[in-house]
C-alpha cells in the first residue's frame, strides 16, 4: 500500500514537471553583448588615440545551431570612442556580426553602416582580425583609421537561462525534494 502511494505522488510530481517543461522558456530573448576594446589609434596621429565602448542588443543569439552565426535582428546598437557615438537611428541602419561558437560566442568580425549619422556618412570597419575601423565621410575615406585590437571584451548576458539549464534546475529541486520527503525518520529515544 505504501509503495503504491509513493507510486502516485511520484506519477503525479513527474507530470507537473513535464507540463513546467513543455511551457517551456521562450527561444527567442534579447541578448546584450557589451564591448570594450583596446585604445584607437589614428594612421596620422597614433598618440591620439581613445578607448571604444558600445554595446549591441541582438533579438537572438543562438550560437549552437550551426558554427558560424550571421546575426542581423538587431534591436539597438550604439558605439562611442568619445569624440563621436554612433547608434541605431532608423531604418538605414545596419549591424552584422558574425560570432564563432567554438571559441564560446567570441565576436569574430562585426560591420556598422550608419548612413545618417551626424557627420558622417558611413562607419564600417575591415574584416581584418584586429577589428580595423575606418571612416568614411562624403564617400570617400577620410584617412583616419583605427585598430581595436582583438583583446578586447564581449560579455553575453541573456535575459533568460537557456531551457536545458531550466530543466536540469527543476531536475535538482525534483531530486532534492524527493530525497528529503523519501529518507527515514529515525525515532527518538527517551532518556
Amino acid at each position: 500500500m505504501v509503495s503504491f502511494r509513493l507510486a502516485a505522488k511520484l506519477a503525479l510530481a513527474s507530470l507537473g514537471g513535464a507540463a513546467l517543461l513543455a511551457a517551456g522558456v521562450p527561444a527567442v530573448a534579447n541578448v546584450t553583448l557589451t564591448y570594450t576594446g583596446r585604445p584607437f589609434t589614428s594612421i596620422g596621429s597614433p598618440a591620439a588615440g581613445s578607448r571604444i565602448s558600445g554595446y549591441i542588443v541582438l533579438r537572438r543569439f543562438d550560437a549552437a545551431v550551426q558554427q558560424q552565426l550571421l546575426a542581423t535582428d538587431l534591436v539597438d546598437w550604439s558605439i562611442s570612442n568619445g569624440a563621436f557615438t554612433l547608434s541605431l537611428a532608423g531604418g538605414d541602419d545596419l549591424a552584422r556580426f558574425d560570432m564563432m561558437s567554438a571559441v564560446g560566442g567570441q565576436v569574430t568580425r562585426w560591420a556598422f553602416d550608419a548612413q545618417d549619422a551626424p557627420d558622417w556618412t558611413k562607419f564600417s570597419r575591415t574584416d581584418s582580425a584586429n577589428f580595423d575601423i575606418s571612416e568614411v565621410k562624403d564617400n570617400s575615406y577620410s584617412g583616419v583609421s583605427q585598430n581595436v585590437g582583438p583583446s578586447g571584451e564581449w560579455s553575453v548576458s541573456a535575459a533568460v537561462p537557456e531551457p536545458a539549464t531550466w530543466a536540469l534546475m527543476l531536475v535538482g529541486f525534483g531530486a532534492v525534494s524527493g530525497a528529503l520527503r523519501l529518507r527515514r525518520r529515525i525515532p527518538q529515544v527517551a532518556a
